[in-house]
């Protein structure tokens, strides 16, 4: 179960067949070390023989070895203490109730981990500072990755498909973090906003106590690609957004969005509260820009998406490319990895 106060903890959910609610203290390629309700000496669990497992969902990553959600077997007790610098390494989650969940930790690290199928939230992050690389969310029923009162929270090679809009849920929600730093991450087929950064709507919350900074995005076929609310003060940088709705819609606090790319079926952006600062950015949409002005240096243009079903590099002759300003070696990179720029002046987007 999770404990939200307890520094250190990790929950890991799996509600298949047989398995129980645990609070993980640590969690390797194969193993498990548990706390226990009874406040007894800690378990460390191992996966037990594949033949006494409920059968996985279909289209489940395959990711061995790796620690799979079903029964578990205790072999021995452990009195480590729990750590407040806990380490998940390729952890596999399948179950419907199934999510990963980090609380209060100094600086938790979760990687190269795969939840699916779960009703919830992928990923959950409450308090202090956690680290996700290369992790990954698809058809979940809340959010993604949902990080709440974080310190530093920094997703990196993160992508997320299918996702639902239960409670506000977004691909990477992301409430009332101290600094955020996404770099290289992807959400898709979601029914809320591809990427969210807030502050709850609790409040009082002060203005720039969140700050947010989002490099390399990208998000399509979602009703909003990124949405900037209260307390929130967001710098962008090579964002691709192909939004059924908005592509950036700015509802509070204050966004900068710099070498990037806004598409939305109804809006390029929209800014209904805070501020916008655009600087070399391509808005393309019924309507481009309403509530911000574009510069000198911005496009109202078609972007030139290779495919724009599902592939949005950009086609040769796109206004996008060399059309990015030099931020002077603070991105050096792109959503794949690829140096930036390849050749003359950066592109505009993630690619």
């Amino acid at each position: 179960m999770e404990r939200p106060g307890e520094p250190g903890r990790v929950a890991l959910w799996a509600a298949g067949e047989g398995d129980g609610e645990f609070t993980v203290l640590e969690l390797g390629e194969d193993f498990a070390r548990v706390a226990r309700d009874d406040g007894a000496e800690p378990l460390v669990l191992r996966p037990a023989p594949p033949d006494s497992r409920p059968p996985a969902a279909s289209g489940v990553p395959s990711r061995a070895p790796g620690v799979v959600p079903g029964r578990w077997a205790a072999l021995r007790p452990s009195s480590a203490e729990p750590s407040r610098r806990p380490r998940i390494n390729r952890a596999t989650l399948a179950a419907e109730g199934a999510r990963l969940s980090v609380s209060a930790c100094d600086a938790a690290t979760v990687e190269d981990c795969v939840t699916t199928n779960c009703r919830g939230d992928g990923y959950y992050a409450l308090g202090g500072d956690a680290v996700f690389r290369n992790c990954s969310a698809a058809s979940v029923g809340g959010a993604g990755f949902r990080l709440i009162d974080g310190g530093a929270v920094d997703p990196e090679d993160c992508t997320v498909e299918g996702f639902a809009a239960e409670s506000g849920a977004a691909g990477f929600s992301l409430v009332r973090c101290g600094d955020a730093a996404l770099n290289r991450c992807a959400a898709a087929f979601g029914l809320g906003d591809g990427l969210s950064l807030h502050d709850g709507g609790t409040g009082p919350y002060p203005d720039g106590a969140f700050r947010a900074t989002v490099t390399n995005l990208l998000a399509r076929e979602v009703p909003c690609g990124v949405r900037v609310g209260a307390a929130c003060t967001a710098t962008l940088r090579h964002l691709t957004t192909d939004a059924d709705g908005t592509g950036l819609h700015v509802a509070g606090g204050a966004a900068a969005a710099i070498n990037s790319l806004f598409v939305g079926g109804t809006h390029g952006v929209r800014r209904d509260a805070g501020t916008l600062a655009l600087d070399h950015v391509l808005l393309h949409g019924p309507t481009p820009a309403a509530g911000a002005l574009p510069g000198p240096n911005d496009l109202l243009a078609d972007p030139g998406f290779r495919d724009a079903a599902g592939d949005l590099r950009l086609v040769v002759g796109s206004p996008a490319i060399n059309a990015g300003r030099d931020l002077g070696g603070t991105v050096d990179d792109d959503l794949t990895g690829a140096p930036r720029p390849s050749f003359g002046r950066c592109k505009l987007g993630a690619y």
